[in-house]
């Protein structure tokens, strides 16, 4: 999977089911209105990204046609995990 970069076009961002990072914020999916939680690096892409809009795992496992995914960097990862964010 691609690595996001700074001005990376995104539709949505998938939003996990459980809080595993500090600072996580609570959201909704976009298509069902599921709780989801989104670390402080998905905050910063869907700042970045006005348009983007939470997702959870279930809707995107049910999206008809090829989806293009990307992860934060590794940095921010470890940043989210160790709530340095």
């Amino acid at each position: 999977m691609q690595e996001y970069r700074k001005g990376d076009s995104v539709d949505y961002l998938i939003g996990g089911w459980t809080s595993s990072t500090p600072n996580a914020k609570v959201m909704f999916c976009c298509k069902c209105l599921a709780k989801v939680y989104v670390a402080p690096s998905g905050q910063r892409i869907m700042k970045e990204n006005p348009a983007c809009r939470p997702l959870c795992i279930g809707c995107i496992m049910k999206t008809d046609g090829e989806v293009s995914m990307k992860r934060p960097s590794r940095a921010d990862i470890v940043s989210d995990l160790h709530g340095s964010n």
